[in-house]
């Protein structure tokens, strides 16, 4: 067998084997948490009141 088959054989192996193990983190979130952080406060739409990080 050559060395490039053998490679496309170790990744087949490999993502096939990996597979069952991306589901949960794929999956995200099923429901949005119960109250936002308690640092969260109203914006504007626009974000005037959020200070821009850099001098401009």
């Amino acid at each position: 067998m050559s060395t490039r088959g053998t490679l496309s054989g170790i990744y087949l192996v490999t993502v096939v084997l990996a597979l069952p193990f991306t589901g949960e983190g794929l999956k995200g979130q099923d429901q949005p948490p119960e109250e936002p952080p308690h640092d969260w406060i109203p914006t504007a739409i626009n974000y005037e009141n959020v200070p821009y990080p850099y001098p401009v």
